[in-house]
């Protein structure tokens, strides 16, 4: 697989499972609260039942989502909300600091995209994405480097959260549209493809045109953005 960033006009990457390994998330959240097991399992299986579905915006989305976690949790809508805004996502923050790491050589990619000029950002399924990737030490990020599934009311892979991201990283090209998507998650690569976005797969072990480990990742963008620094100087 080769990547050639002199076509290249912007990069996304996906969070939970593609910048830094979530495989043992799940069940560490669940041991560090037992008492709302249930509530974490059921978590994924509401989403999958929710996936695809433009709700418009956050209150929508949230609307549903939590009326659907409090019949399948057998609590109120509004304690489920309580728990997942102030306990949810804020141990999931914290057990990221704990136990995951970015990926390997992820700061210095971010660092080469910035001296390319190249935007990238961050699409997040879960809100607090900005907190995740401070506990996780990324740096090159500012305030409009993430934008949230769950924020905008679009679950992936329907297409307005790719077309809001086109207008987001293209506001200074947009006479260009080649953007690379970055992501564990073949969610990310139905949506990509929607739109005409490239799409690339981080997996463990690479069987598939399109898929690729990180480490092999890594090499290949780190010398292809090199390579392009270099043009830029010439």
């Amino acid at each position: 697989m080769e990547i050639d960033f002199s076509k290249t006009d912007a990069v996304i990457f996906n969070m939970d499972g593609t910048i830094y390994d979530d495989k043992d998330l799940p069940l560490r959240m669940i041991l560090s609260d037992p008492l709302h097991a249930h509530w974490i399992k059921n978590d994924k299986k509401v989403r999958t039942q929710l996936r695809n579905i433009d709700f418009g915006d956050s209150n929508n989305f949230y609307s549903t989502y939590f009326n659907e976690m409090a019949k399948i949790c057998h609590t109120t809508k509004e304690k489920y909300r309580i728990w997942y805004f102030t306990k949810f996502l804020p141990n999931m923050c914290n057990i990221i600091n704990d136990y995951c790491d970015s990926r390997e050589g992820l700061n210095d990619i971010f660092m080469q995209l910035r001296r390319c000029e190249i935007p990238f950002l961050i699409y997040s399924d879960y809100a607090f994405a900005k907190e995740r990737a401070h506990v996780l030490g990324l740096k090159e990020l500012s305030e409009d480097s993430f934008i949230c599934a769950d924020e905008i009311g679009c679950q992936k892979p329907a297409d307005r959260g790719y077309k809001k991201i086109e207008k987001m990283v293209l506001y200074k090209r947009p006479d260009k549209h080649n953007i690379f998507v970055i992501s564990n998650d073949d969610k990310d690569g139905e949506g990509a493809t929607k739109v005409g976005f490239s799409f690339i797969k981080i997996v463990d072990d690479a069987k598939m045109e399109n898929e690729i480990t990180w480490n092999q990742f890594l090499q290949k963008f780190i010398n292809a953005l090199r390579q392009q620094a270099v043009k830029k100087t010439h």
